[in-house]
Protein backbone atom coordinates (compact mmCIF):
# COMPACT_ATOMS: atom_id res chain seq x y z
CA UNK A 1 0.00 0.00 0.00
CA UNK A 2 1.36 3.42 -0.98
CA UNK A 3 2.38 5.83 1.78
CA UNK A 4 0.74 9.23 2.01
CA UNK A 5 2.38 11.71 -0.36
CA UNK A 6 4.65 9.04 -1.85
CA UNK A 7 6.52 9.55 -5.10
CA UNK A 8 7.45 6.56 -7.23
CA UNK A 9 10.42 6.67 -9.60
CA UNK A 10 11.63 4.34 -12.29
CA UNK A 11 13.17 3.80 -15.71
CA UNK A 12 11.12 2.95 -18.80
CA UNK A 13 12.88 1.55 -21.87
CA UNK A 14 11.77 2.22 -25.43
CA UNK A 15 10.84 -0.50 -27.87
CA UNK A 16 13.17 0.73 -30.61
CA UNK A 17 16.86 1.44 -31.07
CA UNK A 18 18.58 4.72 -31.91
CA UNK A 19 21.67 4.56 -34.12
CA UNK A 20 24.40 7.11 -33.46
CA UNK A 21 27.81 7.08 -35.18
CA UNK A 22 27.18 3.51 -36.33
CA UNK A 23 26.37 2.20 -32.84
CA UNK A 24 22.83 1.29 -31.77
CA UNK A 25 21.44 1.86 -28.29
CA UNK A 26 17.98 1.76 -26.78
CA UNK A 27 17.14 5.04 -25.03
CA UNK A 28 15.21 5.15 -21.77
CA UNK A 29 13.31 7.72 -19.76
CA UNK A 30 13.46 8.37 -16.02
CA UNK A 31 10.06 9.20 -14.53
CA UNK A 32 8.62 10.30 -11.19
CA UNK A 33 4.93 9.85 -10.34
CA UNK A 34 2.92 11.36 -7.49
CA UNK A 35 0.98 8.25 -6.49
CA UNK A 36 -1.70 9.98 -4.43
CA UNK A 37 -2.62 12.49 -7.14
CA UNK A 38 -1.77 10.18 -10.07
CA UNK A 39 0.37 13.01 -11.52
CA UNK A 40 3.45 12.66 -13.69
CA UNK A 41 5.93 15.00 -12.02
CA UNK A 42 9.01 14.95 -14.25
CA UNK A 43 10.85 12.95 -16.89
CA UNK A 44 14.39 12.86 -18.23
CA UNK A 45 15.69 11.05 -21.31
CA UNK A 46 18.86 9.02 -20.91
CA UNK A 47 21.05 6.21 -22.09
CA UNK A 48 20.47 3.00 -20.11
CA UNK A 49 23.90 3.22 -18.43
CA UNK A 50 22.99 6.67 -17.09
CA UNK A 51 19.79 5.49 -15.38
CA UNK A 52 20.70 6.46 -11.81
CA UNK A 53 21.90 9.94 -12.81
CA UNK A 54 18.80 10.52 -14.95
CA UNK A 55 16.50 9.40 -12.13
CA UNK A 56 18.27 11.84 -9.80
CA UNK A 57 18.01 14.64 -12.38
CA UNK A 58 14.29 14.01 -12.88
CA UNK A 59 13.76 14.06 -9.11
CA UNK A 60 15.45 17.46 -8.86
CA UNK A 61 13.09 18.78 -11.55
CA UNK A 62 10.10 17.36 -9.71
CA UNK A 63 11.18 18.96 -6.43
CA UNK A 64 11.67 22.34 -8.12
CA UNK A 65 8.19 22.22 -9.66
CA UNK A 66 6.30 20.83 -6.69
CA UNK A 67 4.95 23.05 -3.92
CA UNK A 68 5.70 20.44 -1.28
CA UNK A 69 8.13 17.60 -0.62
CA UNK A 70 7.22 13.92 -0.65
CA UNK A 71 7.01 12.01 2.61
CA UNK A 72 8.53 8.94 0.96
CA UNK A 73 10.17 7.79 -2.26
CA UNK A 74 10.06 4.34 -3.84
CA UNK A 75 12.26 2.84 -6.56
CA UNK A 76 12.67 -0.70 -7.82
CA UNK A 77 16.49 -0.92 -7.83
CA UNK A 78 18.92 -0.70 -4.92
CA UNK A 79 21.56 0.70 -7.32
CA UNK A 80 19.51 3.88 -7.70
CA UNK A 81 19.15 4.71 -4.01
CA UNK A 82 22.39 6.67 -3.45
CA UNK A 83 21.83 8.97 -6.44
CA UNK A 84 18.19 9.51 -5.49
CA UNK A 85 19.05 10.26 -1.85
CA UNK A 86 21.66 12.84 -2.93
CA UNK A 87 19.16 14.49 -5.29
CA UNK A 88 16.48 14.61 -2.59
CA UNK A 89 18.69 16.98 -0.61
CA UNK A 90 16.99 16.35 2.71
CA UNK A 91 15.62 13.70 5.04
CA UNK A 92 13.22 11.37 3.24
CA UNK A 93 12.58 7.65 3.45
CA UNK A 94 13.46 5.65 0.34
CA UNK A 95 11.98 2.20 -0.14
CA UNK A 96 13.25 -0.40 -2.61
CA UNK A 97 10.15 -2.25 -3.81
CA UNK A 98 8.16 -2.98 -6.98
CA UNK A 99 6.65 0.05 -8.76
CA UNK A 100 3.55 -1.27 -10.57
CA UNK A 101 2.09 2.26 -10.66
CA UNK A 102 4.46 3.05 -13.54
CA UNK A 103 3.00 0.36 -15.75
CA UNK A 104 0.33 2.55 -17.40
CA UNK A 105 3.00 5.07 -18.38
CA UNK A 106 5.23 2.56 -20.09
CA UNK A 107 3.24 2.03 -23.28
CA UNK A 108 2.87 5.74 -24.13
CA UNK A 109 6.40 6.78 -23.19
CA UNK A 110 8.03 3.80 -24.86
CA UNK A 111 6.14 4.54 -28.06
CA UNK A 112 7.34 8.15 -27.98
CA UNK A 113 10.95 7.11 -27.50
CA UNK A 114 10.75 4.53 -30.27
CA UNK A 115 9.48 7.17 -32.72
CA UNK A 116 11.69 10.03 -31.53
CA UNK A 117 10.63 13.68 -31.54
CA UNK A 118 7.90 14.22 -34.12
CA UNK A 119 7.11 17.60 -35.69
CA UNK A 120 3.40 18.35 -35.29
CA UNK A 121 1.32 19.94 -38.03
CA UNK A 122 2.06 23.52 -39.02
CA UNK A 123 -1.35 24.85 -37.96
CA UNK A 124 -1.61 22.72 -34.78
CA UNK A 125 -5.02 21.38 -35.80
CA UNK A 126 -6.26 24.78 -36.92
CA UNK A 127 -5.19 26.80 -33.87
CA UNK A 128 -2.49 28.67 -35.84
CA UNK A 129 -3.71 30.81 -38.76
CA UNK A 130 -2.35 29.71 -42.16
CA UNK A 131 -1.32 33.33 -42.79
CA UNK A 132 1.01 33.11 -39.78
CA UNK A 133 2.65 29.98 -41.21
CA UNK A 134 2.99 31.67 -44.61
CA UNK A 135 4.84 34.58 -42.95
CA UNK A 136 7.22 32.10 -41.31
CA UNK A 137 7.88 30.44 -44.67
CA UNK A 138 8.80 33.81 -46.23
CA UNK A 139 11.22 34.63 -43.41
CA UNK A 140 12.68 31.12 -43.53
CA UNK A 141 13.25 31.41 -47.28
CA UNK A 142 15.10 34.71 -46.75
CA UNK A 143 17.15 33.08 -43.97
CA UNK A 144 18.06 30.06 -46.10
CA UNK A 145 19.05 32.16 -49.11
CA UNK A 146 21.26 34.40 -46.94
CA UNK A 147 23.19 31.30 -45.75
CA UNK A 148 24.16 32.78 -42.37
CA UNK A 149 25.95 29.54 -41.43
CA UNK A 150 28.74 30.60 -43.79
CA UNK A 151 29.32 33.67 -41.61
CA UNK A 152 28.40 32.57 -38.08
CA UNK A 153 30.11 29.47 -36.71
CA UNK A 154 28.09 27.16 -34.45
CA UNK A 155 30.27 27.98 -31.44
CA UNK A 156 29.25 31.65 -31.77
CA UNK A 157 26.33 32.27 -29.42
CA UNK A 158 24.09 35.29 -29.94
CA UNK A 159 22.38 36.89 -26.96
CA UNK A 160 18.68 37.35 -27.73
CA UNK A 161 16.28 39.86 -26.21
CA UNK A 162 12.63 39.94 -27.28
CA UNK A 163 11.02 42.14 -24.60
CA UNK A 164 7.50 41.80 -26.01
CA UNK A 165 7.65 38.03 -25.52
CA UNK A 166 9.48 38.13 -22.19
CA UNK A 167 12.79 36.82 -23.55
CA UNK A 168 15.93 38.33 -22.03
CA UNK A 169 19.42 36.84 -22.36
CA UNK A 170 18.32 33.94 -24.54
CA UNK A 171 20.91 32.04 -26.58
CA UNK A 172 20.72 31.55 -30.34
CA UNK A 173 23.05 29.43 -32.44
CA UNK A 174 23.08 29.23 -36.23
CA UNK A 175 23.43 25.68 -37.52
CA UNK A 176 24.80 24.63 -40.89
CA UNK A 177 28.58 25.01 -40.92
CA UNK A 178 28.97 21.20 -40.92
CA UNK A 179 26.45 20.93 -43.79
CA UNK A 180 24.54 18.20 -41.95
CA UNK A 181 21.57 20.39 -40.96
CA UNK A 182 20.71 24.03 -41.36
CA UNK A 183 18.68 26.49 -39.36
CA UNK A 184 18.86 27.97 -35.88
CA UNK A 185 18.04 26.98 -32.32
CA UNK A 186 16.88 29.31 -29.55
CA UNK A 187 17.45 28.42 -25.89
CA UNK A 188 15.59 30.49 -23.28
CA UNK A 189 18.66 31.09 -21.11
CA UNK A 190 22.35 30.37 -20.65
CA UNK A 191 21.83 27.44 -18.26
CA UNK A 192 19.69 25.57 -20.79
CA UNK A 193 22.21 26.21 -23.56
CA UNK A 194 25.12 24.97 -21.43
CA UNK A 195 23.15 21.84 -20.46
CA UNK A 196 22.60 21.19 -24.17
CA UNK A 197 26.31 21.64 -24.92
CA UNK A 198 27.23 19.27 -22.09
CA UNK A 199 24.81 16.62 -23.38
CA UNK A 200 26.27 16.92 -26.88
CA UNK A 201 29.86 16.76 -25.61
CA UNK A 202 29.03 13.60 -23.65
CA UNK A 203 27.47 12.12 -26.81
CA UNK A 204 24.24 11.22 -25.12
CA UNK A 205 22.48 11.61 -28.45
CA UNK A 206 19.25 12.72 -26.75
CA UNK A 207 17.44 16.08 -26.85
CA UNK A 208 17.80 18.58 -24.02
CA UNK A 209 15.13 21.24 -23.73
CA UNK A 210 13.44 23.52 -23.70
CA UNK A 211 14.29 25.01 -27.07
CA UNK A 212 12.72 26.20 -30.30
CA UNK A 213 14.33 25.02 -33.53
CA UNK A 214 13.80 26.13 -37.10
CA UNK A 215 15.20 23.61 -39.54
CA UNK A 216 14.82 22.58 -43.16
CA UNK A 217 13.65 19.12 -44.17
CA UNK A 218 13.07 17.02 -47.25
CA UNK A 219 9.33 16.95 -47.91
CA UNK A 220 9.24 13.16 -47.67
CA UNK A 221 10.73 13.38 -44.16
CA UNK A 222 7.85 15.49 -42.85
CA UNK A 223 4.90 13.97 -41.05
CA UNK A 224 1.73 13.22 -43.05
CA UNK A 225 -0.14 16.17 -41.49
CA UNK A 226 2.58 18.61 -42.52
CA UNK A 227 2.74 17.25 -46.06
CA UNK A 228 -1.02 17.55 -46.39
CA UNK A 229 -0.92 21.17 -45.22
CA UNK A 230 1.82 22.01 -47.72
CA UNK A 231 -0.41 20.75 -50.52
CA UNK A 232 -3.51 22.46 -49.17
CA UNK A 233 -2.04 25.94 -48.65
CA UNK A 234 0.68 25.95 -51.33
CA UNK A 235 3.49 27.07 -49.05
CA UNK A 236 6.79 27.16 -50.92
CA UNK A 237 10.03 25.51 -49.80
CA UNK A 238 13.03 27.73 -49.13
CA UNK A 239 14.93 25.73 -51.77
CA UNK A 240 14.65 22.26 -53.32
CA UNK A 241 14.77 19.77 -50.44
CA UNK A 242 14.56 22.54 -47.83
CA UNK A 243 11.06 22.83 -46.39
CA UNK A 244 10.91 24.97 -43.22
CA UNK A 245 9.89 23.02 -40.12
CA UNK A 246 9.54 24.16 -36.51
CA UNK A 247 10.24 21.91 -33.55
CA UNK A 248 9.63 22.84 -29.91
CA UNK A 249 10.86 20.73 -26.99
CA UNK A 250 9.76 21.19 -23.40
CA UNK A 251 12.06 21.16 -20.38
CA UNK A 252 11.92 17.35 -20.24
CA UNK A 253 13.19 17.08 -23.80
CA UNK A 254 9.77 16.00 -25.10
CA UNK A 255 8.09 17.43 -28.20
CA UNK A 256 5.37 19.90 -27.31
CA UNK A 257 2.50 21.28 -29.33
CA UNK A 258 3.39 24.37 -31.33
CA UNK A 259 1.63 27.64 -30.55
CA UNK A 260 1.10 30.76 -32.64
CA UNK A 261 3.70 32.61 -30.56
CA UNK A 262 6.29 29.99 -31.60
CA UNK A 263 5.69 30.97 -35.23
CA UNK A 264 5.83 34.66 -34.37
CA UNK A 265 9.10 34.24 -32.49
CA UNK A 266 10.75 32.03 -35.12
CA UNK A 267 9.74 34.47 -37.86
CA UNK A 268 11.14 37.46 -35.98
CA UNK A 269 14.39 35.61 -35.23
CA UNK A 270 14.90 34.54 -38.84
CA UNK A 271 14.45 38.14 -40.00
CA UNK A 272 16.75 39.47 -37.27
CA UNK A 273 19.60 37.08 -38.10
CA UNK A 274 19.47 38.03 -41.79
CA UNK A 275 19.29 41.75 -40.94
CA UNK A 276 22.45 41.43 -38.87
CA UNK A 277 24.29 39.36 -41.50
CA UNK A 278 23.38 41.80 -44.27
CA UNK A 279 24.73 44.68 -42.20
CA UNK A 280 27.88 42.76 -41.27
CA UNK A 281 28.83 40.43 -44.18
CA UNK A 282 32.08 39.75 -42.34
CA UNK A 283 30.78 39.04 -38.86
CA UNK A 284 32.74 41.19 -36.35
CA UNK A 285 33.87 39.95 -32.97
CA UNK A 286 31.31 42.28 -31.40
CA UNK A 287 27.89 43.17 -32.76
CA UNK A 288 24.73 44.64 -31.28
CA UNK A 289 21.79 45.09 -33.64
CA UNK A 290 18.04 45.53 -33.18
CA UNK A 291 15.63 44.28 -35.84
CA UNK A 292 12.06 45.47 -36.33
CA UNK A 293 9.51 44.31 -38.92
CA UNK A 294 5.82 45.10 -39.29
CA UNK A 295 3.66 42.72 -37.32
CA UNK A 296 6.62 41.15 -35.50
CA UNK A 297 8.17 41.79 -32.08
CA UNK A 298 11.44 43.72 -31.91
CA UNK A 299 14.52 41.50 -31.60
CA UNK A 300 17.92 42.49 -30.27
CA UNK A 301 20.92 40.28 -31.15
CA UNK A 302 24.30 40.67 -29.45
CA UNK A 303 27.57 38.93 -30.18
CA UNK A 304 29.28 37.60 -28.17
CA UNK A 305 26.80 36.61 -25.49
CA UNK A 306 27.86 38.63 -22.41
CA UNK A 307 27.28 35.68 -20.07
CA UNK A 308 29.16 33.02 -22.06
CA UNK A 309 32.92 32.69 -22.27
CA UNK A 310 34.31 32.17 -25.75
CA UNK A 311 35.97 28.85 -26.57
CA UNK A 312 39.37 30.56 -26.45
CA UNK A 313 38.61 31.89 -22.96
CA UNK A 314 37.55 28.43 -21.81
CA UNK A 315 40.73 26.88 -23.23
CA UNK A 316 43.10 29.47 -21.75
CA UNK A 317 41.33 29.46 -18.39
CA UNK A 318 41.45 25.68 -18.12
CA UNK A 319 45.12 25.53 -19.06
CA UNK A 320 46.04 28.19 -16.50
CA UNK A 321 44.20 26.25 -13.78
CA UNK A 322 46.38 23.22 -14.52
CA UNK A 323 49.57 25.29 -14.63
CA UNK A 324 48.69 27.05 -11.38
CA UNK A 325 48.09 23.70 -9.67
CA UNK A 326 51.67 22.76 -10.60
CA UNK A 327 53.09 26.08 -9.40
CA UNK A 328 54.25 27.16 -12.86
CA UNK A 329 54.73 30.59 -14.47
CA UNK A 330 51.18 31.67 -15.37
CA UNK A 331 52.24 34.71 -17.38
CA UNK A 332 54.30 32.63 -19.79
CA UNK A 333 51.67 29.88 -19.91
CA UNK A 334 48.92 32.34 -20.79
CA UNK A 335 51.03 34.00 -23.46
CA UNK A 336 51.95 30.69 -25.11
CA UNK A 337 48.32 29.53 -25.10
CA UNK A 338 47.10 32.83 -26.58
CA UNK A 339 49.75 32.76 -29.31
CA UNK A 340 48.86 29.14 -30.15
CA UNK A 341 45.18 30.03 -30.46
CA UNK A 342 45.99 33.15 -32.52
CA UNK A 343 48.01 30.94 -34.88
CA UNK A 344 45.03 28.60 -35.26
CA UNK A 345 42.61 31.47 -35.80
CA UNK A 346 44.79 32.95 -38.51
CA UNK A 347 44.63 29.68 -40.43
CA UNK A 348 40.90 29.25 -39.63
CA UNK A 349 41.64 25.81 -38.18
CA UNK A 350 40.12 23.87 -35.28
CA UNK A 351 41.72 25.43 -32.17
CA UNK A 352 41.71 22.14 -30.27
CA UNK A 353 43.04 19.47 -32.65
CA UNK A 354 46.65 19.84 -33.87
CA UNK A 355 48.64 18.06 -36.56
CA UNK A 356 52.45 17.58 -36.72
CA UNK A 357 52.57 20.00 -39.66
CA UNK A 358 50.79 22.69 -37.60
CA UNK A 359 53.14 22.12 -34.67
CA UNK A 360 56.11 22.57 -36.98
CA UNK A 361 54.74 25.73 -38.59
CA UNK A 362 53.92 27.25 -35.19
CA UNK A 363 57.39 26.61 -33.75
CA UNK A 364 59.55 27.29 -36.81
CA UNK A 365 57.59 30.04 -38.60
CA UNK A 366 54.99 31.73 -36.39
CA UNK A 367 56.98 32.03 -33.16
CA UNK A 368 60.24 33.26 -34.73
CA UNK A 369 58.30 35.73 -36.84
CA UNK A 370 55.92 37.21 -34.28
CA UNK A 371 56.68 36.26 -30.69
CA UNK A 372 58.87 38.57 -28.61
CA UNK A 373 60.18 36.99 -25.39
CA UNK A 374 63.38 37.05 -23.45
CA UNK A 375 65.94 34.42 -24.45
CA UNK A 376 65.11 32.35 -21.37
CA UNK A 377 61.37 32.43 -22.10
CA UNK A 378 61.89 31.48 -25.74
CA UNK A 379 63.91 28.44 -24.73
CA UNK A 380 61.13 27.41 -22.32
CA UNK A 381 58.38 27.93 -24.89
CA UNK A 382 58.46 24.46 -26.55
CA UNK A 383 58.06 22.75 -23.18
CA UNK A 384 55.11 24.98 -22.23
CA UNK A 385 53.62 24.45 -25.68
CA UNK A 386 53.93 20.69 -25.24
CA UNK A 387 51.97 20.88 -21.97
CA UNK A 388 49.35 22.96 -23.77
CA UNK A 389 48.98 20.29 -26.46
CA UNK A 390 48.50 17.60 -23.82
CA UNK A 391 45.91 19.74 -22.02
CA UNK A 392 43.95 20.16 -25.25
CA UNK A 393 44.04 16.47 -26.07
CA UNK A 394 43.01 15.30 -22.61
CA UNK A 395 40.48 18.02 -21.81
CA UNK A 396 38.57 18.06 -25.09
CA UNK A 397 39.08 14.39 -26.01
CA UNK A 398 39.81 15.16 -29.65
CA UNK A 399 43.25 13.54 -29.63
CA UNK A 400 43.99 10.12 -28.19
CA UNK A 401 47.12 9.35 -26.20
CA UNK A 402 48.93 7.99 -29.25
CA UNK A 403 48.32 11.19 -31.21
CA UNK A 404 49.30 13.40 -28.26
CA UNK A 405 52.53 11.42 -27.82
CA UNK A 406 53.34 11.79 -31.51
CA UNK A 407 52.91 15.57 -31.29
CA UNK A 408 55.08 15.83 -28.18
CA UNK A 409 57.79 13.72 -29.81
CA UNK A 410 57.68 16.04 -32.80
CA UNK A 411 58.14 19.06 -30.52
CA UNK A 412 61.29 17.40 -29.14
CA UNK A 413 62.53 16.67 -32.67
CA UNK A 414 62.16 20.34 -33.61
CA UNK A 415 64.09 21.78 -30.65
CA UNK A 416 67.38 22.26 -32.50
CA UNK A 417 65.78 23.92 -35.52
CA UNK A 418 63.61 26.02 -33.20
CA UNK A 419 66.65 27.43 -31.38
CA UNK A 420 68.22 28.39 -34.67
CA UNK A 421 65.02 29.95 -35.98
CA UNK A 422 64.35 32.17 -32.96
CA UNK A 423 67.89 33.57 -33.10
CA UNK A 424 67.73 34.47 -36.78
CA UNK A 425 66.63 38.14 -37.24
CA UNK A 426 65.88 37.54 -40.92
CA UNK A 427 62.84 35.55 -39.80
CA UNK A 428 61.40 38.34 -37.67
CA UNK A 429 58.43 40.42 -38.75
CA UNK A 430 58.94 44.24 -38.55
CA UNK A 431 56.93 44.53 -35.32
CA UNK A 432 59.10 41.90 -33.66
CA UNK A 433 62.31 43.46 -34.97
CA UNK A 434 61.22 46.74 -33.41
CA UNK A 435 60.33 45.12 -30.09
CA UNK A 436 63.60 43.19 -29.94
CA UNK A 437 65.63 46.28 -30.76
CA UNK A 438 63.81 48.19 -28.02
CA UNK A 439 64.61 45.38 -25.60
CA UNK A 440 68.28 45.43 -26.61
CA UNK A 441 68.50 49.21 -26.24
CA UNK A 442 66.57 49.22 -22.97
CA UNK A 443 63.80 51.37 -24.47
CA UNK A 444 60.41 51.34 -22.77
CA UNK A 445 57.77 50.30 -25.32
CA UNK A 446 55.43 52.97 -23.90
CA UNK A 447 57.97 55.76 -24.56
CA UNK A 448 56.54 57.17 -27.79
CA UNK A 449 59.44 59.49 -28.56
CA UNK A 450 62.10 56.82 -28.08
CA UNK A 451 60.09 54.25 -30.06
CA UNK A 452 59.60 56.77 -32.88
CA UNK A 453 63.37 57.10 -33.06
CA UNK A 454 63.75 53.32 -33.42
CA UNK A 455 61.10 53.27 -36.14
CA UNK A 456 63.07 55.92 -38.02
CA UNK A 457 66.15 53.76 -37.73
CA UNK A 458 64.32 50.80 -39.18
CA UNK A 459 62.82 52.87 -41.99
CA UNK A 460 66.30 54.13 -42.84
CA UNK A 461 67.46 50.50 -42.92
CA UNK A 462 70.01 51.22 -40.24
CA UNK A 463 68.88 48.39 -37.95
CA UNK A 464 71.87 46.36 -36.80
CA UNK A 465 71.66 42.61 -36.58
CA UNK A 466 70.28 41.43 -33.26
CA UNK A 467 70.98 37.82 -32.44
CA UNK A 468 69.73 35.89 -29.44
CA UNK A 469 71.70 32.75 -30.24
CA UNK A 470 75.39 32.52 -31.11
CA UNK A 471 76.21 32.18 -34.79
CA UNK A 472 76.85 28.56 -35.72
CA UNK A 473 79.58 27.83 -38.25
CA UNK A 474 78.99 25.20 -40.91
CA UNK A 475 81.70 22.98 -39.44
CA UNK A 476 80.59 23.51 -35.82
CA UNK A 477 78.60 20.82 -33.97
CA UNK A 478 74.89 21.21 -34.69
CA UNK A 479 73.06 22.82 -31.72
CA UNK A 480 70.25 20.27 -32.02
CA UNK A 481 72.50 17.78 -30.21
CA UNK A 482 72.73 15.19 -33.01
CA UNK A 483 76.54 15.07 -32.82
CA UNK A 484 76.81 15.86 -36.53
CA UNK A 485 78.37 18.95 -38.07
CA UNK A 486 75.89 21.77 -38.61
CA UNK A 487 76.35 21.68 -42.40
CA UNK A 488 75.33 18.00 -42.49
CA UNK A 489 72.39 18.40 -40.12
CA UNK A 490 70.04 21.36 -39.53
CA UNK A 491 72.20 23.66 -41.66
CA UNK A 492 72.05 21.39 -44.70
Amino acid sequence: MAAANEWVGGIIASTGDVVEEGAAFRPSVAVWLDVKNDQLLATELCRPEHAAAALAGALQKALERSEGRPAALRVAEEAWVDAVRAAAGGPVSIAVAPTPELGPLEENLAAFLAEGPQMPGYTAEGTIPPERVERLFRAARRFFQAQPWKVAAEEEVFAVDVPELGIEGGCLIVIGAQEEARGFTLFPDVDTYLAFVEAVSEEEGLPVGPFLHLGFEQEQDLGPTMRAELQRYGWKAAAPGAVPALLALDEDGLTRELEELDHVLATALAEAVVDLIEKHPELPEEADETSSHDGLPEVRLQLPHPEIDSLDEVIVGGFLEEEEAQGRDLELAESVAVHALDFKEASEADPVAWSPAEVEEFLLVYVPKKVSYSEEELLLLPRVFGRFLRFLGESFEVMDEKRIRRLLDHVDELLGRFRLAIGDPSRWAPAKRLAMLAHQRGVDLTDREAMAGLVNEMNAQQLPSVRLAPKVGRNDPCPCGSGKKHKKCCGA
